[in-house]
């Protein structure tokens, strides 16, 4: 059996994937859910690869998917829903000849069956799962001394940080303006805010950094973008927030509590 996953040209996980043969990775432009060019092209790979299982993540990608196996009546269409949201009418129509649709939390799972779009019997839930030990053994090498000179912060730091997409969903707003008060209390706090941000022209990054220039945190805060190593980063921390305004699974709260970093959520 053989299966395939579509994968954005910039995504973080092109990375993970450096071990396989580059023979076995193929890239779409995938401009965007409509993109004509990418479905025929993943439609053409799958029926010369003979592949029969097709596995979409993101909503931008269930239509090429599910065109490509509507070309090829010997595949299979699985989904794995990572929100919330409810779908589209576009998304609806895509996802109703799906096989299986999978969501990472039993909230996700009632969030599908709510909408209706395949028989409930249809959907499965599959946990986030991490690699505890992976985090443990961060946590017992990890130097926080060179952290900090490598970072240039005094070594009094108290460091407080949030993980997410920049995005207004993640509340990193809310963040800043939560650490004008704690800066009142704890003289000695730095902020890290770590995500990347996926909208047309960084506006997200842009509001956020306006935000940071206007309530005079600029020497307080540190806006990072991708860390390719996050075992690092919640081991620094004294203290993780999840502001987010809504959380499907918060994967970056297990990862946390895995680092045996302290953990705030709303």
């Amino acid at each position: 059996m053989t299966s395939g996953s579509p994968v954005r040209p910039n995504s973080p996980l092109v990375n993970e994937l450096a071990k396989l043969p580059a023979k076995n990775i193929v890239r779409f432009a995938l401009r965007n859910a409509l993109d004509a060019n990418s479905a025929r092209s993943l439609a053409k790979l799958v029926d010369k690869n003979r592949i029969q299982i097709v596995h979409a993540h993101m909503a931008r990608d269930y239509p090429p998917a599910a065109y490509a196996v509507c070309k090829n009546p010997g595949s299979r269409l699985i989904v794995t829903r990572h929100v919330l949201f409810s779908l589209s009418r576009l998304h609806r129509i895509t996802l109703a000849s799906a096989a299986r649709i999978i969501a990472v939390s039993q909230a996700v799972a009632s969030q599908l069956r709510s909408d209706a779009i395949v028989p409930a019997e249809k959907i499965s839930v599959v946990l986030n799962g991490i690699d505890t030990a992976r985090f443990q053994a961060a946590r017992q090498k990890f130097a926080r001394r060179q952290f900090l000179i490598g970072w240039k912060l005094p070594e009094d730091s108290s460091l407080v940080g949030t993980i997410g997409e920049l995005t207004p969903l993640k509340g990193q707003e809310d963040f800043l303006r939560s650490a004008v008060a704690i800066l009142k209390k704890h003289p000695t706090a730095y902020f890290i805010i770590a995500g990347i941000d996926h909208s047309r022209g960084n506006k997200h990054r842009a509001h956020i950094e306006h935000l940071i220039e206007e309530i005079n945190l600029k020497e307080r805060v540190k806006l990072v973008g991708w860390m390719d190593d996050l075992a690092q980063l919640y081991c620094a921390l004294d203290v993780f927030v999840s502001a987010s305004h809504t959380e499907s699974f918060g994967l970056v709260l297990a990862e946390a509590m895995a680092s045996g970093t302290a953990v705030v959520a709303n």
